[in-house]
């Protein structure tokens, strides 16, 4: 989950105490502290059971990070400047049958696009797009799977003004 956005680091630990949270660094030790506790406790928003996702898919858009992590007992979609205030969920997240989601934040022409379920075992994977503040998401296509146990490993490019999705 390293993740570069501005003149920061972020990444996911567990400091023994909030479980894996979503942490920030300057690369002083003065600059290393936790961005948000999202889940509060010794679980974590990493997911510390089987079939709980870690936070991941961590991409920078913008000059915001965008990833995906639990907050208490739902999964969604995140995205954060870099501030507690400024951490906060966007929409609900799900991944292909028991997998975990594979958002794959691209920006292209003011807008972020992402792969999610609309809701846990629906067999369709969606492509969205939203404003770069999170807003306004719309589904723009239907992917309908057939096999509920087999990975699904969505691609996604931008090349020039075109999106390209498999």
């Amino acid at each position: 989950n390293l993740t570069a956005v501005n003149d920061h680091l972020f990444f996911s630990a567990n400091d023994g105490m909030h479980g894996h949270e979503l942490w920030k660094t300057d690369g002083t030790e003065m600059g290393t502290q936790m961005v948000k506790d999202m889940t509060p406790g010794p679980a974590g928003s990493h997911g510390e059971h089987p079939f709980m996702f870690r936070i991941q898919n961590c991409t920078n858009v913008n000059g915001k990070l965008f990833f995906t992590a639990y907050q208490n007992n739902d999964y969604f979609v995140w995205k954060s400047d870099g501030t507690e205030a400024g951490t906060v969920p966007i929409a609900p997240c799900y991944g292909f049958g028991i997998g975990s989601p594979v958002a794959l934040f691209t920006e292209m022409n003011g807008n972020i696009y992402f792969f999610n379920e609309d809701v846990w075992g629906d067999d369709n994977f969606h492509l969205f797009k939203m404003d770069p503040d999170g807003g306004n998401i719309q589904a723009l296509a239907t992917f309908g799977l057939t096999d509920f146990y087999n990975s699904y490993d969505p691609q996604m490019v931008k090349v020039n003004n075109a999106l390209y999705v498999a």
